[in-house]
C-alpha cells in the first residue's frame, strides 16, 4: 500500500505509479497536465515534475497541487499572471500558478477576470479532463515492426481476463478511415495502429494490451514508441439518441467532426465537437478511436496514448 498526503489529506492506493496519474485518474484532480511543463506540483515547497515523480518516492513528504492553493492566494497569483504572463488557451497556467506559489511572493494587481481565474486555477476543461461515469479506456497497439507484414491478431489470453472489454480492428470500422492497419497490412510506420482495447478497469490497461500478440511475417528491430511531452487525447460522449460530442484538444472542430463522421460511415450532424485549444496537442487520430469506440459499443470512451 502507498501513502500520500495531497493538500493536507492522506490517501491510500494499492499501486505504485506516476503522481500525475494518481492526480488526474483517481483523485480527478485535473489541474495538474500530463504535459511537460504544466505538470508542476509542489513536493515539500519545492516545484516537482509529477509526471517524473511515483508514489513510491512521497512516503513523508506532502504534495500541494493547484486545486490545493487558498482561494485569495490564487485570486492575487491569478491578477499576477494576468499581466506579464501570455496564457493563450490556458493549458499551462496551473503550472504557471504553481511556479508562482514555490516563489511565495506576487505583487498586488487589480483582480483578474473570471476567465483568468479559470484558467489559472485550472478549472477550465480540456479533453483530458473529460470523465463521465460508466466511460470505458481506450488504448491502441501500435505496430511493432516497419515493412513487416500483418499476419494475424490472437485475443486468446485477454479475453481469459475478466477485466477485457473488446478489442476493435480494422475490419470493425463502419465507414472510411485510414489510421489503423488490418492482416495483410504493412507497418509503415510507428503511428500505424493495429488495435484498440477497451477496458473499464485503467489499471489493467497495461495487461490487457500486453496480452494481444500481434503476428508478423517478419521480425526486425522493433520500433521504440518515445514519451511525448504532451499525449494525444480525446472523449467521446455517446448519447441515447445516437449522437456523440468528442472534446478535443484541437483548434479545427469541423474537420474532426468530418473525418469522424465519415469513419463512423453517419451524417456530420450526428456529431458535436467541443474544442479547448492546446498549440503543442496534436489531434485527429485519438478522437477518431474514441469515436469509433463510442459509437461500436455505445458507451462513452476516453483515448489517450
Amino acid at each position: 500500500m502507498y501513502y500520500v498526503t495531497v493538500n493536507g489529506k492522506e490517501w491510500i492506493t494499492a499501486h505504485d505509479k506516476t503522481l500525475v496519474t494518481f492526480l488526474r485518474d483517481e483523485l480527478n484532480m485535473t489541474g495538474t497536465k500530463d504535459a511537460a511543463g504544466a505538470d508542476w506540483v509542489l513536493v515539500d515547497g519545492v516545484k516537482t515534475s509529477a509526471r517524473n515523480i511515483r508514489l513510491s518516492q512521497l512516503k513523508g513528504k506532502e504534495v500541494l497541487t493547484v486545486e490545493g492553493i487558498p482561494e485569495n492566494e490564487m485570486a492575487l497569483i491569478a491578477a499576477h499572471l494576468a499581466g506579464p504572463a501570455p496564457l493563450g488557451g490556458g493549458f499551462f497556467a496551473p503550472g504557471m500558478a504553481i511556479s508562482i506559489k514555490e516563489k511565495d511572493h506576487w505583487h498586488e494587481a487589480p483582480p483578474a477576470s473570471e476567465k483568468i481565474l479559470e484558467m489559472v486555477s485550472g478549472k477550465k476543461i480540456f479533453a483530458d479532463d473529460v470523465n463521465v461515469p460508466r466511460q470505458v479506456y481506450v488504448r491502441p497497439i501500435f505496430g511493432k515492426y516497419v515493412g513487416a507484414k500483418i499476419m494475424g491478431i490472437d485475443m486468446s489470453r485477454a479475453l481469459e481476463n475478466v477485466r477485457f472489454g473488446d478489442c476493435i480492428q480494422k475490419a470493425d470500422i463502419p465507414g472510411v478511415f485510414d489510421g489503423m492497419l488490418g492482416i495483410g497490412d504493412t507497418v509503415k510506420s510507428e503511428n500505424d495502429v493495429v488495435a484498440l482495447v477497451v477496458t473499464t478497469y485503467l489499471a489493467e490497461m497495461n495487461v490487457l494490451c500486453n496480452a494481444i500478440k500481434i503476428e508478423y511475417d517478419a521480425e526486425g528491430e522493433a520500433l521504440v514508441r518515445q514519451t511525448p511531452e504532451m499525449p494525444e487525447c480525446a472523449t467521446a460522449l455517446y448519447s441515447d439518441d445516437d449522437t456523440l460530442t468528442i472534446y478535443t484538444n484541437g483548434s479545427d472542430g469541423e474537420k474532426i467532426r468530418n473525418v469522424c463522421a465519415a469513419a463512423l460511415d453517419i451524417p456530420a450532424e450526428w456529431i458535436r465537437c467541443v474544442t479547448s485549444p492546446v498549440a503543442a496537442a496534436k489531434s485527429g487520430r485519438a478522437e477518431v478511436y474514441a469515436a469509433l469506440v463510442a459509437w461500436l459499443t455505445q458507451q462513452s470512451a476516453k483515448v489517450k496514448f
